[in-house]
């Protein structure tokens, strides 16, 4: 299984050494009008500083709007990573089964749909140029599929919501890495994306082990599914802080 699982990442990394050019301007997919335009926003987003700060990290700390970033990313994280690694439990509870082959289909049918979902809200998301409203939404709705989830009666609408809301966190995660972090420049840049990483995967850590005391404690998932809501309703109202980015549609 495992040499299974390894082989196409191999493949895809040989492929990779030919397929994938090594800059704009070979790229035979972009105009030349789009590889200029692509060269020369990357050549000016790495101009050098003038004069760069000796601690960037902690630099790029003191910035408000990487802090926003941090708190957008990880509540998406922890929601995220919770249903990961929880939603097979969720499925054989709410319907009562034991069959490892009907979850595991009903498993892979909400991840078919989210990816659906990814592509529905990205597509729409490049079309219009609008990003934090999109980044908001898809939070908030998720963070309600998550609440009303140990609520509902029904076991289908009980995975419904589920698959809903994972769909909402997996459309939601492309949208927020689509944002420019409006950083200063240079290297705090560079140590501001490592900063938001690095304190989402917090909640990353936190996730699954919040997720299995609360389960041990209460008996149920209810409590960790309206925790991991709580912090998506944070990422919404974070994400609204950053302002309403738009950029010119299809970039």
């Amino acid at each position: 299984m495992f040499w299974l699982l390894a082989l196409p990442s191999v493949l895809l990394g040989l492929a990779a050494l030919r397929v994938l050019p090594d800059t704009p301007r070979h790229a035979p997919w972009l105009t030349r009008a789009e590889a200029a335009w692509l060269t020369a926003t990357t050549a000016a987003e790495h101009t050098p500083m003038a004069d760069p700060p000796r601690r960037p990290v902690l630099t790029a700390l003191r910035h408000r709007r990487l802090l926003a970033h941090a708190a957008v990313y990880a509540g998406l994280c922890f929601a995220l990573y919770t249903l990961q690694f929880f939603l097979p439990q969720m499925v054989a509870d709410a319907f009562g089964s034991d069959s490892v082959t009907r979850v595991s289909a009903a498993v892979a049918l909400c991840y078919t749909l989210g990816a659906a979902c990814i592509l529905a809200v990205s597509r729409r998301s490049d079309r219009t140029g609008e990003r934090t409203g999109h980044l908001s939404l898809a939070a908030l709705t998720g963070a309600l599929a998550l609440a009303l989830a140990p609520v509902v009666a029904s076991p289908l609408l009980a995975a419904a919501t589920l698959t809903v809301a994972l769909a909402c966190v997996l459309a939601a995660v492309p949208v927020f890495w689509a944002l420019p972090l409006a950083l200063p420049a240079g290297l705090c840049a560079s140590a501001g994306v490592a900063a938001v990483n690095s304190l989402s995967s917090v909640a990353s850590f936190l996730a699954p082990y919040t997720t299995g005391a609360l389960k041990d404690l209460t008996g149920t998932y209810g409590a960790a599914l309206l925790s991991a809501a709580g912090l998506l309703v944070l990422s919404s109202g974070s994400a609204l802080l950053l302002g309403r980015t738009r950029h010119p549609a299809g970039t």
